[in-house]
Parts: C-alpha cells; structure tokens; sequence
C-alpha cells in the first residue's frame, strides 16, 4: 500500500488541528464558569 505524502501531512495537519481545537474550545469553557 502506497500512501500519498501529501494527503498524510494534511491527515496529521488536521488531527492537530483538531486536538488544538478541543483544547481551545475546553480552556475556553473553563474560563467562563
């Protein structure tokens, strides 16, 4: 199975993303109670 560079840099891209996200949007709940 050959795996396509790019399209795993923009999986891994958007994982990140993600986690960054859900950190924002928890530190964020966090802060407004």
């Amino acid at each position: 199975m050959s795996l396509d560079p790019d399209r795993f840099t923009l999986a891994l891209g958007s994982e990140q993303e993600n986690a960054l996200g859900n950190f924002q949007r928890r530190s964020l709940l966090l802060t407004s109670e």
